[in-house]
């Protein structure tokens, strides 16, 4: 913003945008759709790969939160064993023994994140925009911004908030 223009109000900027919104959700609807035609067989055979290695769920779901604040489940490929949160800690450092073999192929190539096509045919992602943080991560980050807002840190708090 320059000097000599007015602030905007918000639903005004979102008014300007929302063509641009239209063609972004059309543009995931037509993408998501078109590869899950295409990969369909690639996702099938990771489905039967993580459950002929470790029985248990397909799918890893987590809690994360998506646009204006609102939760939403996202899906991978599962990688690790089942009930691996109750196991160990909540992140994986080196060669945790809770990867499986076919977790361990699926994250090193990124396939276990083909799932979250899902996610993006039902509109809960989008492939353009900010990633979505996990309930914990989300909570300290504003917390971490507070704290931040507080100490005078104001640059920390805006970094913090926009993300």
């Amino acid at each position: 913003m320059q000097k000599n223009e007015e602030p905007m109000d918000i639903a005004e900027v979102l008014a300007r945008r929302k063509p641009q919104l239209i063609a972004k959700r059309a543009m995931d609807i037509l993408l998501s759709a078109c590869a899950l035609a295409v990969l369909w067989p690639l996702l099938l055979l990771i489905a039967l790969a993580v459950v002929i290695d470790d029985p248990g769920p397909v799918f890893y779901r987590q809690v994360r939160i998506g646009r204006d604040g609102k939760p939403f489940r996202i899906f991978k490929f599962r990688s690790m064993v089942t009930d691996a949160d109750k196991k160990g800690l909540a992140i994986t450092v080196g060669r945790d023994n809770r990867i499986t073999r076919v977790g361990a192929i699926l994250r090193k190539t990124k396939l276990d994140e083909l799932a979250q096509l899902f996610n993006v045919l039902c509109g809960q992602m989008s492939f353009v925009g900010t990633r979505p943080e996990a309930v914990c991560e989300a909570l300290y980050a504003v917390s971490a911004a507070g704290a931040a807002c507080a100490a005078g840190h104001y640059g920390l708090c805006v970094d913090c908030l926009s993300q």
